[in-house]
């Protein structure tokens, strides 16, 4: 049965009913340890279910407008901008990890509620930061897409790499050599099974999860890569 949303687009209903909400093109889902459902909407924001059914927000005060909607460091994450976020994660102490997809950072709401930037930003536009994974010993891996569109070629340029977040916002890449990958992962399909993480050429991972033996799942165009820690 439906447990969120009257299926009428708008947003509308925190701190009521999940069910009685109206909800923006709800999109990718997340749980955390205490059963709390996130979703995350078309309209750029987060909200969060809690076991009893209310809806509650979490982070972002809508689409936003102009070029800068990377609004709102240092204070609430309900107040601030985020656009196009892909995904959340989180860790064991509470905090919660944002792919700020198209504002190319990757952002972190503390047990305050309190959001900053903590990876980024890249380059709006041609930098992408899909998706954020946390493995058991609470690292912090980021999927980043860099896609060199314009000037527009026969072939759009992208690359893709996953990489640790370490402290201090740098990144070291776990898997993808961040060679171009022209079309698309289409007719690469196993070519690189076997093979060290770093050697791949991947393009756009937009999803990722790490289980609790530190296998890394990348979503990759039709297909699942699986990354082990062999």
């Amino acid at each position: 049965g439906t447990f969120a949303g009257t299926g009428q687009s708008g947003y509308s209903g925190d701190g009521g009913a999940a069910a009685q909400a109206t909800i923006t093109n709800a999109g990718p889902l997340a749980v955390d340890a205490h059963g709390n459902i996130y979703v995350i909407s078309g309209d750029s924001r987060i909200r969060m279910i809690t076991p009893d059914g209310i809806i509650h927000p979490v982070a972002g005060s809508g689409t936003g407008t102009g070029t800068d909607r990377a609004q709102g460091d240092g204070g609430l994450a309900v107040n601030a901008t985020l656009n196009e976020p892909g995904a959340v994660a989180f860790d064991a102490q509470g905090n919660i990890y944002i792919a700020d997809t198209s504002n190319a950072r990757l952002r972190k709401i503390d047990n305050n509620g309190i959001i900053t930037t903590i990876a980024g930003p890249g380059q709006p536009g041609v930098d992408y930061y899909n998706s954020v994974a946390v493995d058991s010993q609470n690292n912090v891996f980021l999927a980043w897409t860099h896609a060199l569109l314009y000037p527009r070629v026969s072939t759009n340029a992208i690359t893709g790499t996953v990489n640790r977040v370490n402290p201090g916002g740098s990144l070291t890449p776990v898997a993808g050599n961040g060679q171009s990958c022209t079309g698309g992962p289409f007719g690469m399909e196993f070519a690189f099974d076997g093979m060290p993480a770093l050697q791949a050429v991947l393009c756009e991972v937009p999803s990722m999860t790490i289980d609790r033996n530190g296998i890394m799942y990348l979503a990759y165009g039709s297909q699942m890569l699986r990354i082990t820690n062999d």
